[in-house]
């Protein structure tokens, strides 16, 4: 799996919150296997997730802070591809597997 090597790399991107230079990191790599612009904001999510956990080692939270960061972005201009033919997108796929947890907590 490539995307383990590109989010230990763009680390210091989700240190500075410098979205742009990590999406663009993240596509130029899976580009090469996939042109769905969906599975682009998805892998570049799973980066961000990975690199924010190796930045915070030590965090309590940084579990549910990966999560919730993946979901903001999800939210904005660098994540909110829509596949319309089918109605998917990271921030619909986020808030099901949040349903999910949820739903498994009662």
């Amino acid at each position: 799996m490539r995307c383990t090597p590109i989010a230990i790399f763009a680390a210091k991107f989700e240190e500075t919150k410098d979205w742009a230079a990590f999406k663009t990191i993240c596509g130029a790599d899976v580009k090469f296997v996939h042109c769905n612009e969906v599975v682009i904001d998805t892998v570049f999510l799973y980066e961000v997730a990975i690199a924010h956990l190796l930045n915070n080692p030590t965090s309590e939270t940084r579990c549910i802070d990966a999560f919730n960061l993946a979901k903001e972005l999800s939210e904005g201009e660098h994540a909110n591809a829509v596949d319309y033919d089918y109605g998917e997108s990271c921030k619909k796929w986020l808030e099901e597997a949040e349903d999910y947890f949820k739903k498994s907590l009662e």
